[in-house]
Parts: structure tokens; sequence; C-alpha cells
């Protein structure tokens, strides 16, 4: 997998190239560690913001392209160094929830007993309504009373 760090408004010295090389390799440690193979590079991009109103204005964008969705985090802080961190870390989190996703490893399990059998779940029934009593007639099959109006008429007649 490739590597590549850029800088946006600020110049990517070799510390810092080496620094984010050293964390991103965790990232693509983990990748590697879950088989996640259709990764084909991971970006790390580093920029200031000019914004005399953010406090936070350095700010950290990883990417890593993936056969199917792209994974991205952002992060800032007021160190370079710490927002670097912060990614990273946002990062590992962000593989991990893709992994558990598409190999299915966060399924709801159901309870279970001492004994080692499953508890069954309960059903509630939230709310229930009464429906008139429906019996066949007496006729011929296609005829068109298909119920006693009795069980009808006492709800008509009390209205």
């Amino acid at each position: 997998m490739k590597i590549q760090v850029k800088g946006r408004n600020v110049v990517v010295t070799d510390a810092l190239q080496d620094y984010a090389e050293e964390k991103l390799t965790k990232v693509n440690r983990l990748l590697l560690e879950r088989k996640i193979d259709e990764v084909s590079r991971l970006e790390l991009e580093l920029m200031v913001e000019k914004n005399p109103a953010n406090p936070n204005s350095n700010v950290a964008e990883a990417t890593i392209f993936t056969r199917g969705p792209v994974i991205r985090a952002k992060e800032s802080s007021d160190d370079m160094y710490a927002a670097i961190d912060l990614v990273t870390d946002k990062m590992l989190r962000r593989v991990r929830k893709y992994h558990d996703k598409v190999h299915g490893r966060n399924h709801h399990k159901r309870p279970v007993s001492p004994d080692g059998l499953t508890i069954p779940g309960k059903r509630r029934i939230a709310s229930f309504r009464r429906l008139p009593e429906w019996r066949p007639s007496q006729g011929k099959r296609g005829s068109k009373k298909n119920c006693s109006t009795a069980a009808f008429s006492s709800t008509s007649a009390s209205s």
C-alpha cells in the first residue's frame, strides 16, 4: 500500500513526514491484520486554516481508498502532531467499524441462561382492538350476505 503525505498552506518537513508515516503504519498494520486487502493507497493531507476565529487551525485529513467505500477522517487541533494523532485514532476506529460491518461480527446476540440454553424473547402486545364477530351465513356460497346482521345491528342501533 502506498502512503502519501501532502501539505496545503504548510511545508511538510522530514520530521513531520516521518511522524505521519509512523502513525499511519498502525492503520496499515490493522488493515493487513484484518485482511482488508483491497486498499490501494492511503493519503494524509495536512493543512493550516487561516481563520483567526478558529482556535484549531492545524487540520489533518486522512483518506483510505478501497475497492468499496472510501474511508475518510478529518481532525483539527492547535498542534499538527496532535492533529495527526487524533486523525489516526479516528481512522483506526473507522477501519474496525468497516471490517465488522463487512464481516458481520457485530450481530445482536440472544441472552443465554446458565445451563447453556437460549432464553426466548418475550413478545408483548402493545394494544389490541376487538373486532365484531364474524359468522358464516347459512345461505348459498355466493350470496351477498356473508355475516349475520345480528353482530352489527347492536352497534348501528345504539348510534
